[in-house]
């Protein structure tokens, strides 16, 4: 029976160890998707800045806009660059954090294996004992009446 404890007691542990990397792994997703959803901002202010550019550049601009306008693009297209590093960078945490996510599933799985074996093993145990018994009552039985028996056969007599 203390086997038996023991297996819950690393089962329960094992649930909570799950439950605490699942929420890990939910928050890893929504940062990557916060990541991926900053990217899109940044790539669609990029083409609407570029497009209006590409649209009033037909007026005539004073040399010092458009060094300013090159300067600002550049910056920009330095920050879309920052944040292609930062989706890859989570992309790689939710990774990581759903492997080890399906690593504690497994245990679990492994565990609850465990302790159903365990289970079926003392119920084995215990059909043995109950058998054992039921044959020795049996034997007692035929025992007492063969006694009885011989009894009432030297009682005859």
């Amino acid at each position: 029976m203390s086997a038996l404890r023991s297996i819950a007691v690393a089962i329960e542990l094992a649930v909570r160890q799950r439950e605490e990397l699942g929420k890990q792994l939910t928050q890893a997703q929504r940062n990557h998707d916060f990541a991926c959803a900053q990217m899109a901002q940044l790539g669609g202010y990029a083409d609407d800045t570029q497009s209006r550019w590409a649209t009033g550049a037909q007026l005539a601009v004073s040399p010092e806009v458009l060094l300013h306008h090159g300067h600002f693009m550049t910056r920009l297209r330095q920050t879309i660059e920052l944040q292609t590093q930062v989706v890859q960078d989570m992309k790689g945490r939710q990774e990581a954090a759903r492997l080890r996510f399906l690593q504690a599933e497994g245990r679990l799985a492994g565990l609850k294996k465990i302790q159903a074996r365990k289970m079926a093993e003392l119920a084995r145990l215990e059909l043995r004992r109950e058998q054992k018994a039921s044959d020795e009552f049996a034997a007692q039985q035929v025992e007492r009446r063969s006694r009885r028996h011989r009894q009432e056969l030297s009682h005859g007599d």
